[in-house]
């Protein structure tokens, strides 16, 4: 049969490790939150960089991607997650691009684990675990 089927929804392929830089990712207010407050991610490149794209480990979903924004030397993304819940942890790692070809992307960031300790009152930790040495895309 000479028909062709509907397309298929596009696939995005990324290539990591094109942009030397390696951008930072850290936590917002702190280190402990309460669950239920709001959590952002930050981004943070001394390169510029034109989007960061914010992954998580063994999720289905695509990455996040935002524009970078320019301050204090510095580019940056702000990914928040409101309110924070057990669904949000996991470990997460976030790429820059640059406009000339936003499928080339740098190095990853140290990853970040957020783990959250049950629901109600319980805080949620968050530690940089490749500042000790140790070594899924959407948020939930």
């Amino acid at each position: 049969s000479s028909e062709w089927s509907a397309p298929s929804d596009p696939l995005d392929i990324l290539i990591a490790g094109q942009i030397s830089d390696r951008p930072s990712l850290s936590v917002q207010p702190g280190p402990t939150v309460t669950s239920g407050e709001k959590v952002t991610l930050l981004c943070q490149s001394w390169d510029p960089m034109f989007t960061f794209l914010l992954t998580k480990e063994g999720a289905a979903h695509p990455p996040l991607r935002l524009r970078s924004m320019y301050g204090a030397h510095k580019y940056q993304a702000e990914f928040p997650m409101s309110p924070v819940t057990s669904a949000h942890a996991g470990t997460y790692r976030c790429y820059g691009s640059r406009s000339s070809n936003p499928y080339l992307l740098s190095h990853p960031s140290e990853p970040l684990e957020l783990v959250v300790s049950g629901e109600g009152a319980d805080p949620v930790h968050s530690e940089l675990k490749g500042v000790l040495g140790n070594e899924k895309g959407e948020l939930p």
